[in-house]
């Protein structure tokens, strides 16, 4: 590492001339300053070395305190000083005060800016608070100035995931791997990259290389199984579920994941025990309830059905799955009022699912609202413009728009008929000639409705669709009076700039983002509209769920990144003692 000129100079300071160092009783007595230097460099020496017992011994509050100490006696030597900022950061961090640790670093970056230890410390700190531009930057400093560190890539993969570069990030998880290819955490971080961009098989690779290396790492067995679920391989994610289980059994998400395998496979019997396991494990497992809910709606158990919804809407009060689902199983139970209550509930958290509209659809034409079912499966068409629907259901809902269209039809045709009955029935002044015609027109019009009312019953729909967790989940935000502010704004936009923000939230609902960047250190990010000047406003509360805090223009730009901040502190507060 370069010294710098000050450190030079120290290294000369209280040499005679032949080179003999003046310490000590050897000092000449001029040389006061020169033994207060020395005493200050020792003491602050060995309050480093204190800090660093301390650190090691998890008394981080008294280690920190020892780098006080070392930090107010201001050494003269500059790497002293750096070390002993760079090893306050540290304990900061060690006690999560992330904000705290950052100017430490950055002063000792300051004194010594060629470490690559210190930009990769404030990196991580940076990520630690919501900052992954700042962290992407500092890792890189790092790289550039040497450093070979397999950690450094694989937090800047991480930070490029977080600011959207997936590219980016396989290249530095793949970079890491070549710096440490024994350490099977690297391959398991390149797996975590590669299914979330869909590349199922390469994970798969990974994860085979993963286990290699080390056979009872549980996480490896559970990944692997997650990628074979998504190719549609569930009797084999079921086995590497099974592993994982063997391994930790102690992880709710395993038994959790292992449920939605046996279900997809028809085995609910098998996924209803995975469910009550999971459950034990986490009583708030929103998800769980969900798909337990599921699990028993497919076995014609509504009431059971219905019973776990309620759990995951105490659980999360904003859960629109939760909600839509209970919607379906009381449509089952034929509570089609309480069913159409709950689908509205969830349609108004997630105004763009389209398997919402589907249930609702179905729910209205048990009532023999064809037209209300039509206007639900219209919408639900609309939303589909992805095609995320599987091909049986769109296929479905094709035939049940062309059905409701007839049925439309035929009961309002119906409803003329009856009044016209109804009207000729109350006709008093008619004669005894006229009566009789008239009761054999009403006998003949009984009869047509008697017709139709067997034609409607004969297409009467006995399915409910369903939806679980492949869906990922996009909500608004709601304020404590129940007003959907996010969805309010998006109605009060003209057509084009509405059609581009619903356009774009079904885009993030898919996982892409877009031009994009965090914003706020509580986790607020922006997602720009190209060409229309407009902005998106969002947090990832979870990690498969969004919350859209709002948007608006560029010009208000400062108000709306300030309300959505506190949007997002609001829901925070109305969540923090959920799931």
């Amino acid at each position: 590492m370069p010294k710098s000129k000050h450190n030079r100079k120290n290294k000369n300071r209280g040499k005679r001339p032949g080179g003999r160092s003046r310490q000590g009783a050897h000092a000449a007595p001029n040389s006061e300053g020169t033994i207060r230097d020395a005493v200050s460099l020792f003491s602050a020496n060995e309050a480093n070395d204190r800090g660093l017992a301390k650190n090691g011994a998890g008394d981080y509050v008294g280690a920190i305190a020892e780098y006080d100490q070392g930090i107010g006696l201001n050494p003269e030597v500059s790497l002293i000083r750096a070390t002993l900022y760079s090893n306050r950061g540290i304990a900061k961090m060690n006690i999560g005060d992330y904000p705290g640790a950052i100017p430490d670093f950055s002063e000792a970056i300051d004194l010594e800016p060629h470490d690559t230890r210190r930009y990769y410390n404030r990196g991580v700190a940076k990520m630690y608070i919501g900052d992954p531009d700042g962290a992407l930057l500092d890792f890189s400093e790092a790289i550039d100035l040497g450093s070979e560190d397999p950690r450094c890539y694989n937090n800047r993969a991480h930070a490029r995931l977080t600011t959207g570069d997936p590219d980016g990030a396989l290249l530095d998880f793949s970079e890491a791997i070549v710096l440490d290819s024994e350490d099977p955490h690297r391959y398991n971080n390149r797996a975590h990259a590669r299914l979330t961009a869909g590349d199922y098989l390469g994970a798969i690779t990974d994860l085979n290389q993963s286990i290699c290396r080390d056979r009872n790492r549980d996480e490896s067995y559970y990944l692997r199984g997650e990628a074979k679920s998504h190719l549609g391989e569930f009797p084999g994610a079921i086995l590497d579920y099974d592993k994982a289980i063997c391994l930790n059994s102690d992880a709710p998400e395993y038994y959790q994941a292992r449920g939605f395998a046996k279900a997809t496979i028809d085995d609910f019997d098998g996924a209803i025990a995975d469910y009550d396991l999971a459950i034990g494990k986490d009583q708030d497992y929103a998800v769980a309830f969900v798909n337990r809910g599921l699990a028993k709606m497919s076995m014609g158990d509504f009431s059971g059905a219905v019973g776990d919804f309620d759990e995951a809407v105490e659980i999360d009060p904003d859960d629109a799955l939760a909600y839509g689902n209970r919607g379906a199983a009381k449509s089952g139970e034929d509570k089609y009022d309480e069913a159409i209550e709950d689908l509205d509930r969830a349609i108004r958290l997630s105004p763009d699912n389209p398997f919402l509209y589907i249930n609702r659809g179905l729910t209205k034409a048990r009532k023999r609202d064809y037209t209300g079912a039509l206007a639900d499966y219209e919408q639900a068409a609309s939303l589909d413009e992805y095609h995320l629907l599987p091909d049986q259901l769109r296929g479905l809902l094709a035939s049940e728009r062309a059905r409701m269209r007839e049925n439309a039809e035929h009961d309002h045709y119906l409803e003329y008929a009856e009044q016209e009955i109804a009207q000729r029935e109350h006709e008093n002044e008619a004669t005894e000639a006229e009566r009789a015609r008239l009761a054999s027109d009403n006998h003949q019009l009984a009869s047509q409705v008697e017709q139709l009312r067997a034609l409607v019953g004969k297409s009467e729909l006995t399915a409910n669709a369903s939806f679980g967790e492949d869906w990922r989940e996009v909500s608004y935000y709601v304020d404590q009076q129940g007003r959907d502010r996010v969805g309010d704004w998006i109605d009060n936009l003209d057509r084009q700039k509405r059609h581009r923000v619903r356009d774009s939230i079904q885009q993030m609902r898919k996982g892409k983002f877009g031009d994009h960047k965090s914003l706020h250190a509580d986790g607020v990010f922006e997602r720009r509209l190209l060409t229309s000047g407009l902005r998106i406003y969002y947090a990832h509360v979870s990690p498969s769920s969004v919350l859209i805090l709002g948007g608006g223009d560029k010009p208000d730009q400062p108000s709306d990144i300030a309300a959505a901040a506190d949007r997002l502190a609001d829901w925070k507060a109305r969540h923090k003692n959920r799931a």
